[in-house]
């Protein structure tokens, strides 16, 4: 008997340009949606703006709207996927819903290529070849993120409270 493995991705775009003053305001379409930015963006997550570093990289919520804003011109990398790689997320510990920083983020521009040149491709096997590259993407972050310890950053209220402990201490 065959397997049927799902297409994880419903849609991808790889080096997606932005001008400088741009904001996107996505609407709700699909479950999880990987962002990555190469240059520092502000974006929205939940009720709190944060202002993020070089590389960022988000999974958005499922059905939670986005907002981002370009302050330079710029370039990002994003996938919009299916419910069904929710496992996966689960599977590899990737972060839903919170920026983290991958410790080397030099593989995503290339895996993103790789992906969307397959993505957009007629070859034989095409769906199979995609889902494991969606998969190897996530163990790649996934060690990157978590034998690094860097995963997700601080809000400006927990750097408060942590500034305000550390000068407090007995």
């Amino acid at each position: 008997m065959q397997t049927v493995m799902p297409m994880y991705i419903k849609r991808i775009q790889y080096n997606w340009k932005q001008q400088a003053g741009n904001s996107i305001s996505a609407p709700v379409k699909y479950f999880y949606n990987l962002f990555h930015f190469p240059t520092s963006v502000e974006i929205r997550v939940g009720e709190e703006l944060i202002q993020t570093r070089p590389n960022a990289c988000i999974f958005s919520k499922p059905w939670e709207p986005r907002w981002f804003y370009f302050a330079e011109d710029t370039t990002m990398n994003w996938m919009h996927n299916d419910a069904s790689i929710a496992v996966l997320l689960d599977k590899y510990r990737i972060p839903v819903g919170q920026v983290f920083y991958p410790d080397n983020p030099g593989f995503l521009a290339d895996h993103f290529q790789k992906m969307y040149w397959e993505f957009n491709s007629n070859a034989p096997y095409r769906e199979e070849l995609l889902d494991g590259q969606v998969e190897e993407l996530l163990i790649k972050l996934s060690r990157s993120i978590h034998e690094a310890n860097t995963s997700v950053p601080i809000s400006s209220s927990e750097r408060k409270q942590l500034l305000y402990l550390r000068l407090n201490m007995v």
